[in-house]
């Protein structure tokens, strides 16, 4: 099987195993039109499946959540400070990203809003802090992003959030981006036009930012 993408200026057309005559439009997890295509680098980003890629083990639930398109999202145990720690690869030669995602605190806490903490480290030791921002998140599901400068010579991280005083959190709809500090609209491989780069809910995924 193939699919391949000719783009002129922002015009785009393209062929396929199935499609063997030039046609208007693009293949999924392809830029079209002009509009670049962007990755998704965290596996599981929406949790659709189960919980994997998504940590510390046995720390962090998958949960009914009603209020995400996917029906579930993440909960850490209240224990835990560290939460949804997800590794990623960044490509190489990656100066800056920008790392989403969806929290709130679950309707039955028992404070009405929390500060904690959203970051990104250098994965092993030493652990350089990428991202280390101050938010506050409430029972509403809110996104939050931030910008992340790469030191150079390190691109795999972790990101995630950190909460000292054992309230639960909730989390889904994460996404880390390469080369943009522009915040992003929510994108996985079921998005319009978009692709898994391998197993459907583990792996990233590709397509136009649009």
């Amino acid at each position: 099987t193939y699919c391949l993408t000719a783009t002129t200026s922002n015009k785009s057309y393209y062929i396929s195993n199935t499609n063997t005559s030039p046609t208007e439009g693009g293949c999924s997890g392809h830029g079209v039109g002009g509009i670049v295509a962007i990755t998704n680098l965290v596996a599981n980003p929406s949790l659709r499946t189960s919980v994997v890629n998504w940590r510390p083990s046995g720390a962090v639930t998958r949960v009914a959540d009603a209020q995400a398109a996917s029906g579930y999202a993440a909960e850490k145990e209240s224990s835990q400070h560290q939460l949804f720690a997800l590794t990623v690869e960044l490509p190489a030669g990656t100066t800056q990203a920008v790392f989403g995602i969806d929290l709130w605190l679950p309707a039955d806490e028992v404070v009405a809003s929390k500060n904690i903490k959203l970051w990104a480290e250098h994965y092993t030791n030493p652990y350089t802090n990428w991202l280390w921002q101050d938010i506050t998140i409430t029972k509403t599901k809110q996104r939050f992003y931030g910008v992340i400068t790469v030191p150079a010579g390190q691109n795999i991280a972790n990101f995630g959030i950190r909460e000292a005083s054992g309230h639960r959190v909730r989390a889904s709809a994460a996404f880390v981006a390469a080369g943009t500090t522009t915040p992003l609209p929510y994108y996985d491989g079921d998005s319009p036009n978009w692709d898994w780069n391998g197993t459907p809910n583990n792996s990233t995924s590709s397509g136009p930012a649009s």
